[in-house]
């Protein structure tokens, strides 16, 4: 993470690396630290990184095939066969932050808390969730949900 405001944690860093977010690190810590201790899941490596439009959509196009933007990627490093999948949390995740100002009033919503809960669903992903059916996508909402009131500033 070159250029960013680093923040090394116990197991995961959180890089601020888009020029205009000014969103405390340490809020990220906090919130996912949350999701992964009301989900009883431990990251063994865990990297978050807030940056912009054009770093995801790179990331989008060259590792999932699509040049398309997205808000959020999330790439899961644990071994799909270890018996601790769903236990253990290994990879790293990619917000969007200039998505995240600007849909944010969308969802009456500011650019802090659209961005946590990028920062949340992409966690959600890595921990085994999905969101491909309305029934999954609305489940990741209503968990998004709660974990966003449970962790309000």
């Amino acid at each position: 993470m070159h250029g960013g405001k680093a923040d090394p944690g116990d197991h995961f860093t959180v890089a601020l690396q888009h020029p205009s977010c000014n969103l405390p690190a340490d809020r990220f810590r906090r919130v996912l630290t949350h999701v992964l201790s009301a989900e009883g899941v431990t990251a063994r490596h865990l990297v978050l990184v807030v940056t912009g439009r054009k770093a995801v959509q790179n990331l989008h196009r060259r590792y999932r095939a699509c040049d398309e933007p997205t808000d959020v990627l999330a790439f899961d490093y644990h071994p799909a066969k270890e018996e601790t999948k769903g236990q253990i949390v290994d990879g790293e995740i990619y917000i969007d932050f200039d998505t995240a100002c600007e849909r944010c009033h969308e969802f009456g919503a500011d650019a802090e808390e659209e961005a946590m809960r990028y920062a949340i669903h992409g966690l959600l992903h890595l921990i085994g969730y999905f969101d491909k059916t309305p029934a999954e996508k609305a489940k990741m909402r209503a968990l998004e949900d709660r974990y966003l009131r449970a962790t309000e500033h």
